[in-house]
């Protein structure tokens, strides 16, 4: 379910109290704009929501410049790398670098980074390389890297789809 970030914001408290009860079975996602946007409180409030046992997940990673401690201000459980950057991983030695240092960023954490596209079939073995290890594409829906999603990772595709 993507998150709109003025509800980190304003309501919190009375969203907080009602979701409270299933946090094991939703996933937040945010797309990367959204989060370089958000204020101190709204950081805050996101990551109430993972200590209550949210998953929560940053999407279109790489779509702009975002400052690195936004990446880290909460315990991501996965970031589901732009469309446009994965294709740029393939051939830009700047895209491959931003990666390297976003899976420096990651290592240590149990967030997941997941490239993203249509046409990512095709160039799976290039960005194994790289070191993704996590693919989400059309084509790929009943592949062998996406039944290794838990259950909150299987939301990510549903939304996705939408």
């Amino acid at each position: 379910m993507q998150l709109h970030t003025s509800i980190l914001a304003r309501e919190f408290d009375r969203f907080y109290k009602e979701l409270s009860k299933s946090a094991n079975n939703i996933c937040w996602l945010i797309n990367d704009s959204n989060l370089a946007e958000m204020s101190t409180t709204q950081v805050d409030n996101l990551a109430k929501l993972k200590k209550l046992g949210f998953k929560i997940g940053v999407i279109d990673v790489a779509r702009q410049q975002i400052d690195l401690a936004k990446l880290t201000c909460v315990e991501f459980d996965f970031m589901q790398l732009e469309l446009n950057f994965c294709r740029k991983l393939v051939t830009e030695k700047i895209a491959q670098q931003q990666l390297a240092a976003l899976l420096a960023l990651t290592k240590g954490s149990k967030c997941k980074i997941i490239a993203t596209g249509p046409a990512i079939v095709n160039f799976q073995s290039a960005l194994k390389i790289l070191g993704i290890n996590l693919f989400l594409s059309p084509l790929t829906q009943g592949s062998e890297q996406l039944s290794q999603f838990d259950k909150s990772q299987s939301l990510l595709s549903k939304t996705n789809k939408k």
